[in-house]
């Protein structure tokens, strides 16, 4: 490349980053994770972007021994022989990613779905997944709060 501009941007580990407040618009590296951070000029550790492999994960629940639902969730394939009861982290855990729920039961078992602390799903403490249903949640906010609860996509 004969004609080629090298473009270099600031960089650093994800404890460097963690506690930089960069510019409005301001876009770091995060050397740990490999991923693209967006500073907004007031916020120490700016806003990371998420990477594919972040919007993919799936994961299978079969037993209550496959629980708690972990940061890195996106979407839970649900295949039990008897009721589950699922406890749903607190919106303002999920750093707003949705989280999906497919019951996939060959049974009649039905699936509990359960707001943590003072969040709800549209205003409902719990919600109910029969075999075959599936539900997305998503972490809303009202532009002052970081998370308000969960809305049903």
């Amino acid at each position: 490349m004969a004609t080629a501009t090298q473009l270099q941007l600031r960089r650093g580990t994800a404890a460097q980053v963690a506690g930089f407040t960069g510019a409005q618009g301001e876009t770091v590296v995060d050397t740990t994770n490999n991923r693209l951070v967006v500073q907004d000029g007031s916020t120490a550790g700016g806003f990371a972007s998420a990477k594919l492999a972040d919007m993919l994960q799936q994961r299978s629940i079969q037993t209550a021994g496959d629980l708690p639902i972990v940061a890195t969730d996106r979407k839970l394939n649900i295949k039990v022989t008897i009721a589950l009861s699922i406890a749903v982290p607190t919106a303002s855990s999920r750093n707003g990613f949705p989280l999906s729920f497919k019951n996939t039961a060959a049974s009649s078992a039905s699936v509990t779905l359960t707001a943590s602390g003072s969040d709800t799903f549209d205003g409902q403490a719990s919600v109910v997944l029969a075999p075959g249903a599936g539900l997305t949640i998503a972490p809303y906010n009202d532009g002052v709060n970081n998370s308000l609860g969960y809305g049903i996509v």
